[in-house]
Formats: structure tokens, C-alpha cells, sequence
């Protein structure tokens, strides 16, 4: 190669070294993408237990059930482009929260935010401090997927729905999905609980597709929840 009429050595990367290179920077895009990861389980996961479930450790994979949630999960950009969540229901123990947890861990593993907890815990982190707690409202408005576990078995009063009251509300407005696990059908919430009213009720039968949940009680036979 001639530069400026002066000739020059083009230097050229052999095919090892450049294998070399390749290698490394899948390394880099391995880590940044693992500390990514790491760092959204760290930033949504207000319990560390929702962690341990995957689609993988499944009692059966050929069920129905197995079958949607893991299609949900898998093609959740659909699901977060047409604001679908879900609203799974059950006896106690027949693995609602799993399944949730399920779904969270792989849309957390496609590389988004994720923010799970309780219905209990969330509406402590939501007033935590005594206050309104702002980090918690951002993560509920912008977060892409939002689970709430257990809805309808936590204690409520008229401070307690008010909270949930604006959580599902933020959610609501946001348009994002939103999972939420629950002993009660949405019909019954309202009258299992006593306190669940129309209007928390008919922001989630708008925006969440119920799904019943069935089977035995996994947790009698030591299988998870």
C-alpha cells in the first residue's frame, strides 16, 4: 500500500490472534451482560426466593399450563407491546408463585427489569419510610414486567387498599404488564377479601387475562409453590 507516495506495510491480524480477539470480546459481552442480569435481580426482586424458580425445574413440561406461561414468557416482547399480563389463580400450593417466578426470571434473563414481591411486601415498600416512597413508584411505572404475588392474603384496612389502590393504578396508566398470583378469581376477590373494591378489580380484569392454575398441592409433596 502506498500512502502520500511513500510505501507502506499494511499490517495484517493473523487468523489466530484474531480468534483471540473474538474470544475476548464474547467474554466482555458475557460479563457486561451477567452483571446486567446480576443487577436487575438486585434492583426488582424484593424477595430473593422468587430467584430460584425456573421452567426448567418444572414438574411437568407437557401440561398446557407449562406450555402457555413458558410461550407468554418467551415471547413477552408481544405481551409488553399489547400491555397483556396475567392474573393467575389457584388453590394454595398449586404453584402460582412459581410459575410467576417463573416467567420473571426469563424475561430478566432477556436482559429486562423485572420488579416481584408480595402484595404485602410491595405496599411496605411503596409507604416505606412513612412516606411515598419514589424509587418504588419509578420501578412500578417503568419497570416492563411487574409481579404481584399473593394478592388478597395480606391484611388490609382502609390504609393498606389505598396503597395497593395507587400501586395498581400507576401500573394501570403506565400500560405495562402486570402478573399478578391470587387464591380468588377477580369475581371473587372483592367478596373473599372484604376489601378489594370494583375499582382495583376492573383495572386488572382490563389488563390482565385470567388463568387458572391447577393441580395438587405441591407443597404436601415437597414440590414448589
Amino acid at each position: 500500500m502506498i500512502w502520500f507516495g511513500t510505501p507502506k506495510m499494511q499490517r495484517r491480524m493473523c487468523a489466530c490472534r484474531r480468534k483471540e480477539v473474538e474470544e475476548e470480546e464474547a467474554r466482555d459481552e458475557a460479563l457486561k451482560m451477567f452483571s446486567r442480569i446480576r443487577n436487575i435481580l438486585d434492583e426488582g426482586y424484593l424477595d430473593q426466593v422468587y430467584a430460584k424458580y425456573t421452567f426448567a425445574s418444572a414438574d411437568s413440561k407437557e401440561s398446557k399450563i407449562f406450555k402457555s406461561l413458558k410461550a407468554y414468557a418467551d415471547e413477552f416482547a408481544k405481551a409488553k407491546a399489547n400491555n397483556m399480563g396475567l392474573f393467575l389463580y389457584g388453590t394454595p400450593g398449586v404453584g402460582k408463585t412459581f410459575y410467576a417466578s417463573c416467567i420473571a426470571n426469563e424475561v430478566r434473563n432477556q436482559g429486562e427489569y423485572v420488579l416481584i414481591g408480595s402484595a404485602a411486601d410491595l405496599i411496605r415498600y411503596f409507604t416505606k419510610d412513612y412516606g411515598r416512597n419514589e424509587e418504588a413508584e419509578r420501578k412500578i411505572r417503568t419497570y416492563p414486567l411487574m409481579v404481584i404475588d399473593d394478592i388478597g392474603v395480606e391484611k388490609t384496612n382502609d390504609g393498606t387498599m389505598s396503597v395497593m389502590n395507587d400501586i395498581i393504578d400507576i401500573r394501570y396508566r403506565s400500560r405495562k404488564p402486570l402478573i399478578c398470583t391470587s387464591n380468588f378469581t377477580l369475581d371473587k376477590l372483592y367478596e373473599g377479601t372484604g376489601a378489594y373494591g370494583e375499582r382495583i378489580t376492573s383495572r386488572l380484569s382490563e389488563s390482565c387475562v385470567q388463568f387458572r392454575i391447577t393441580g395438587k398441592d405441591r407443597r404436601k409433596n415437597g414440590g414448589t409453590t
